[in-house]
């Protein structure tokens, strides 16, 4: 968008994108899957996309969010839970037992996972927390968020209804 009209970027091959997060035009991350169903991350560098990752192993269509750190470690969560810096990707468990939809930040050590049933973990740099207080069985769904230094606003729905949470450190 250069403030009158929009570029189209070729990215490679034909993916389906899940999400998108970048710190700069030529640092963007995207999670993509395939159509053979399955998933990847790719990278654009201000002229091309190119992929990141090779296929990850049983995740049909099962990384739904990424989001990277201005030093280059990253987090992709669905189905399973990855982290990374360049293409070194591990997968780490952070005792869920949901879905999980949005992964957002504003630093290394604030970070943020949210999914179904209500789950929202916390990353502080060192541990994963999960807030039991907002985790319910009802049929609800935490699916996106915008994260600051200080606040957290998560948003999503449960039967019907929409849910806001924000969150303040005190």
């Amino acid at each position: 968008w250069d403030g009158n009209e929009w570029t189209k970027v070729k990215s490679p091959d034909i993916y389906h994108l899940n999400d998108i997060w970048g710190s700069s035009s030529d640092n963007i991350y995207a999670v993509v899957y395939s159509l053979s169903g399955n998933s990847r991350v790719i990278r654009y560098n201000g002229e091309k996309w190119s992929a990141i990752s090779n296929e990850l192993p049983n995740e049909k269509k099962g990384l739904i969010s990424i989001w990277v750190d201005k030093t280059g470690k990253g987090y992709t969560v669905g189905t399973k839970t990855y982290s990374f810096v360049g293409n070194d990707f591990s997968s780490f468990s952070i005792n869920k037992t949901s879905f999980l939809e949005c992964v957002r930040g504003s630093s290394s050590n604030n970070v943020f996972i949210s999914g179904q049933y209500g789950g929202i973990h916390h990353y502080n740099g060192m541990d994963w927390k999960r807030y039991d207080e907002l985790f319910s069985i009802e049929n609800n769904e935490l699916n996106s968020m915008q994260v600051f230094e200080n606040h957290a606003f998560i948003v999503g729905y449960t039967n019907q209804n929409t849910i806001i949470i924000r969150g303040e450190r005190k």
